[in-house]
């Protein structure tokens, strides 16, 4: 595989989420033998985010997860604010 250049390191920073723990590990290994911090630092956040090992698809259907809870309490609190303001205007 060929040299990284940065946009292929903000692609595969992307990835990161969606990436099973071995290829992350690899990924990391890889980084760091190319002296390239930012994509080994990326993907060290990444793996202390999962204390376990996940497959590709269980990292993609985890960041699916991950994605729904983050809409879902943004819009929680946006209702907070709704309702919280209504108040205010009475």
């Amino acid at each position: 595989m060929g040299a990284f250049d940065d946009k292929h390191i903000t692609r595969a920073i992307e990835r990161l989420p969606t990436m099973a723990t071995r290829e992350i590990r690899e990924l990391s290994a890889r980084a760091e033998r190319q002296d390239l911090a930012s994509l080994r630092d990326a993907c060290e956040r990444e793996l202390a985010l999962s204390p376990i090992e996940l497959s590709a698809v269980d990292a993609e259907a985890h960041a699916r997860m991950a994605t729904e809870v983050r809409v879902r309490e943004r819009w929680r609190l946006a209702s907070q604010c709704l309702v919280h303001d209504g108040a205010e205007a009475r």
